[in-house]
């Protein structure tokens, strides 16, 4: 592999392009091998230190994530139909480690899947012992690079915690683990993409915690937060469309009202007609009238998630309202409302 100065070097001198671009030329795209060593050879390596180990002027990943992408760009403008013929599971991989290890989920999940893709393309039955299929089943050795090693213990630390929360509000509960809901049609690349979105959900919610000790008295923009609560009632919705399939074409008032649905899953949405549609109105008046009735839990989260994906549809609100525990207990409802049918249906 190379540093991050001689690749610099070599993607911006006439000489070293023509010495990439020869050595894509001659690889066998049928052979897997041949393009993971051209990438080994002209990559720049994982990022494996703990981030805030490591002092700032040498955090490269910004570095590491262009030197990726200007070369798979550079291999993709010379010859297109080659670039989509070869394997790029191990610049794919990289990328997602480092989009998912700098907070941005939303490329870490684009590009953990494109290298499943790649692993299943060119790999046959090895795809599911690929690293970024075992990013998803959260699974680990000793061989494994730091920074894989590092993600997977932050997902299943904060998985355990969240989980012990849950448990505590739940009669019954089955729930240790995600792990058969995970690896349940893990080949499949819409479920595949319910577990990645459902994993940067959950780390997303540290991150944006701690983006929340930073503002001062002003509340200023909350898009982040809503944008957050967005993604996870749309996880939701895609959890129940692929749990109850033949109901898939429905809006999510129509499966929740479903009678079907309604007795197999234990869920039923409460009446809160009359609480008004803001943010507020959620936060001031529905939850506190939740918190003192006697319904069951599940009912008051899915109620609190399906009222939360109304409000963040229809315009981006500027609020007060949302403060460090009522962002934590918002994004519990959704997030409990989705482990309560992990529960219910995959434990």
């Amino acid at each position: 592999m190379l540093s991050l100065h001689q690749f610099y070097e070599k993607i911006n001198t006439p000489e070293g392009k023509r010495e990439i671009i020869v050595a894509f030329s001659n690889i066998d795209e049928r052979d897997p091998n041949q393009a993971d060593n051209f990438f080994q050879t002209y990559c720049v390596g994982q990022w494996n230190a703990d981030r805030a180990s490591v002092i700032y002027h040498q955090r490269d990943y910004i570095g590491r994530i262009d030197s990726y992408q200007d070369l798979l760009l550079l291999l993709k403008k010379n010859d297109k139909e080659k670039f989509n013929k070869i394997h790029k599971g191990t610049p794919y991989c990289f990328l997602g480690w480092l989009y998912f290890d700098i907070g941005d989920y939303e490329k870490g999940v684009f590009y953990i899947d494109l290298a499943i893709l790649e692993d299943i393309r060119m790999h046959g039955t090895y795809w599911n012992k690929s690293p970024a299929t075992r990013l998803l089943t959260l699974e680990e050795t000793n061989g494994d690079v730091e920074i894989h090693k590092r993600l997977v213990k932050n997902i299943k630390e904060l998985l355990r915690l969240e989980i012990e929360e849950y448990k505590k509000l739940t009669k019954e509960s089955k729930l240790t683990s995600i792990d058969n809901f995970v690896k349940n049609g893990l080949k499949n690349p819409h479920h595949r993409t319910i577990v990645s979105s459902l994993y940067a959900y959950i780390l997303q919610q540290e991150s944006l915690q701690n983006l929340m000790k930073l503002k001062g008295e002003e509340s200023g923009s909350i898009e982040p937060f809503l944008i957050h609560f967005r993604k996870g009632t749309i996880i939701l919705e895609t959890i129940l469309k692929e749990t109850y399939s033949s109901l898939s074409g429905l809006t999510l008032a129509n499966i929740l009202n479903d009678p079907f649905v309604i007795k197999d899953s234990g869920l039923k949405l409460l009446d809160s007609g009359k609480v008004g549609s803001t943010l507020e109105d959620l936060v001031k008046v529905l939850i506190p009238y939740f918190d003192r009735g006697t319904n069951e839990p599940q009912n008051k989260w899915i109620t609190v998630a399906y009222r939360l994906r109304n409000v963040t549809s229809h315009g981006l609100p500027w609020s007060e309202i949302i403060d460090a525990a009522t962002y934590k207990r918002l994004y519990q409802q959704i997030l409990f409302s989705i482990f309560y049918i992990i529960d219910k249906k995959y434990s």
